[in-house]
């Protein structure tokens, strides 16, 4: 039975005649949750006396050191390295070519987590803002790799959201109440209409939902006219120097956090300037 071994974790993957690998854990026999690879990233299949390596996902893989593009595959050889969606993507190792076996192979084909342990597999968002704050760039660090998301006017909303919940956080407020913006003093803050923020809001949902792995926290949570950044980690670096970041500890005092005015809002975004 041919193998593949993780060099992130050590572990062993034992590949079916026909294996699917990828993002979506309904789907693949082995379960890859990071923001390079697609949802079905790559089948591994075996077309005697071979194995072949099939590329679905658009950021292809590299086998060898050779770029492998969507729709197209490749004849596996012994020692080959492969990543799956960028070079940054810790490396898989073709540690063994053997015909599979006949019958069903045992339940060890996943070497990365299940859903169950997605909350497991590390990941972060680090924006970086200029001492003016005009400019903002956001990274995404997830195990074994980084992505970087680009300058959006989105990622200023965020880090406003993110930096009330880390300032609740901060206060001793309970996870419940942490964060809470209304959206017409979120608009004040960013000195933008109510539709154009929920534009903003929509973006970023849509560029972090194609990247963070499954099961993640929601990236922007919404009550009735409010809203806050959700419970994923991050940091803030503002002129190269970290402003924040999400806490790892639990705040022993527990207390709801009172709601942002208008006036709350106007001391706050003067404390960033």
């Amino acid at each position: 039975m041919a193998i593949l071994i993780s060099e992130l974790t050590g572990q062993s993957c034992l590949l079916r005649a026909n294996h699917v690998l990828g993002r979506d854990s309904n789907r693949c026999d082995t379960v890859i949750a990071l923001p390079f690879v697609s949802r079905i990233h790559a089948t591994i299949r075996w077309r005697a006396p071979r194995w072949e390596l099939h590329v679905h996902g658009r950021n292809g893989a590299l086998v060898g050191g050779t770029f492998i593009g969507e729709g197209r595959h490749v004849v596996l050889q012994l020692g080959d390295i492969i990543h799956f969606g960028s070079a940054a993507c810790a490396p898989w190792q073709v540690a063994n070519l053997d015909a599979p076996a006949d019958g069903p192979a045992p339940d060890t084909t996943a070497a990365l987590p299940r859903p169950a342990q997605f909350e497991s597999i590390a990941q972060r968002i680090e924006w970086r803002v200029s001492r003016d704050e005009e400019h903002v760039s956001a990274t995404l660090h997830t195990r074994g790799a980084a992505l970087d998301l680009g300058m959006r006017a989105h990622h200023y909303c965020l880090v406003t959201l993110a930096r009330k919940r880390h300032a609740d956080a901060l206060a001793g407020y309970d996870n419940a109440s942490q964060g809470w913006i209304e959206l017409e003093v979120l608009a004040h803050m960013l000195g933008l209409d109510l539709s154009h923020v929920n534009v903003q809001i929509h973006r970023a949902r849509m560029q972090f939902g194609a990247v963070l792995t499954p099961g993640s926290p929601e990236l922007v949570e919404r009550r009735r006219g409010g809203v806050r950044f959700g419970a994923l980690p991050f940091s803030i670096v503002r002129a190269d120097t970290l402003e924040c970041q999400s806490p790892t500890d639990e705040f022993p005092e527990s207390r709801p956090a009172p709601a942002l005015s208008l006036a709350a809002s106007e001391l706050a975004r003067a404390s960033a300037n």
